[in-house]
C-alpha cells in the first residue's frame, strides 16, 4: 500500500515519541494548540522549537526552518534512509491505542569472515609505524585481525564500545592498497550504526572529553578522547554527549570550520565547550611530551 492520506492521518505521534523515549510537550512555551513540541533534531536546540502538527502529521522548526512530514521525521529519529522502512515503522503506530508490533533488533554483533586474534606481521608493523606499541594497543583497545579473505581482508578491526558492549566496528586496511582505508561494519550486522557512536566514549571520566576526528587521534590523546569517525558528525553522536560538563573540540588543523560547527551544536547540551586548534597536522602527530602537557593543562 502506498503512502496514502489515510495512513498519515492514523499515525499516533505521541505514542511513537513515547516509545522512542523522546521528551515532548503539548502545551507551554513555544507550543501552539494542536501541536506537540520536541527539541529540534536538526539544529540541536534546547527549548522545543520543533513543532509537530498532530492533525497534518507535518513538522517545522521555527529556529532553523527545517520542515517535513511524518516519514522524514521517522527517518531522522530512526537513522534510516529507506522510505519503505520508515513507512513500516509508522504503520506500527496507526491508531489511538499504543500497540506497536514487536520489533526485532540485532542482539549480537556479527564480525567479518576471517576475524581472529591471530595478528599478521604487516598488521603489527602498521601499528609500529603509527608509533604505537602493538601488544599494548591490541590489549587496551581489544583489536582483532582479518587475514587475506573476505570483505575486510588485510584489516585491523577496531571494536566500538558503548556502555561496555561492542555495538559496531571499523576495519582499517594495513596494506595501503585498499580503495577505502576505513570500512565500517554493515548496519545490518551491527547493533548500532557506526555514525551513531562515538569511539572510546567509555573511557570518559569526570564528565570531560576531547572530541577528535579519528581513531588514532583518540589513541594518541588517551582516555577521555573520543572520535566522531571524520568531520561529518551526526545528531545521534551529539546526543551521546548529554551529561558531559565540559568538552574540548580538537579536529585536524585543516578542519576549523567543522570544529566550529560541532562546538556550536554541542554547546546546546554541554555547559562548557572549547575549541583547541593545531597549527598543523592532527592530534595523532603530537609527541608524547606534547600530549602529557596537553592533558595536564586540561586536567585530564
Amino acid at each position: 500500500m502506498g503512502l496514502g492520506r489515510f495512513k498519515f492521518e492514523g499515525f499516533d505521534v505521541l505514542s511513537y515519541l513515547q516509545s522512542r523515549h523522546i521528551p515532548y510537550k503539548t502545551s507551554g512555551k513555544n507550543i501552539s494548540a494542536g501541536w506537540v513540541g520536541i527539541n529540534c533534531l536538526f539544529c540541536i536546540d534546547g527549548s522545543n522549537h520543533l513543532g509537530i502538527n498532530l492533525t497534518a502529521k507535518t513538522f517545522s522548526c521555527f529556529r532553523c526552518g527545517e520542515t517535513g512530514n511524518a516519514i522524514k521525521l521517522i527517518q531522522t529519529i530512526e537513522g534510516i534512509s529507506s522510505v519503505k522502512a520508515a513507512f513500516e515503522v509508522m504503520e506500527q503506530y496507526n491508531g489511538e491505542i499504543f500497540t506497536p508490533k514487536k520489533t526485532h533488533y540485532r542482539s549480537k554483533l556479527i564480525f567479518p569472515i576471517g576475524t581472529s586474534k591471530n595478528f599478521y606481521a604487516n598488521q603489527m608493523s602498521f601499528l609500529e609505524k603509527r608509533r604505537f606499541d602493538p601488544d599494548s594497543a591490541i590489549k587496551k583497545f581489544d583489536l582483532y585481525s582479518v587475514g587475506p579473505i573476505g570483505d575486510f581482508k588485510h584489516r585491523l578491526i577496531f571494536p566500538i564500545y558503548i556502555n561496555n558492549r561492542v555495538v559496531a566496528y571499523v576495519g582499517r586496511d594495513v596494506t595501503g592498497q585498499a580503495e577505502i582505508p576505513y570500512k565500517n561494519s554493515p548496519e545490518e550486522l551491527s547493533i548500532k550504526p557506526v555514525k551513531s557512536c562515538l569511539y572510546n566514549i567509555d573511557s570518559v571520566y569526570r564528565n570531560t572529553a576531547i572530541i577528535v576526528e579519528g581513531i588514532f587521534d583518540a589513541w594518541r590523546l588517551g582516555d577521555g578522547a573520543i572520535a566522531t569517525f571524520g568531520t561529518q558528525y551526526t545528531h545521534e553522536q551529539i546526543r551521546l554527549l548529554k551529561g558531559m560538563k565540559r568538552i574540548f573540540v580538537m579536529y585536524d588543523a585543516d578542519a576549523s570550520e567543522q570544529a566550529n560547527k560541532l562546538a556550536h551544536d554541542a554547546s546546546a547540551i554541554v555547559p562548557n565547550v572549547e575549541i583547541l586548534t593545531l597549527s598543523e597536522g592532527d592530534p595523532d602527530n603530537l609527541s608524547e611530551r606534547d600530549v602529557f602537557a596537553l592533558r595536564k593543562d586540561l586536567g585530564l
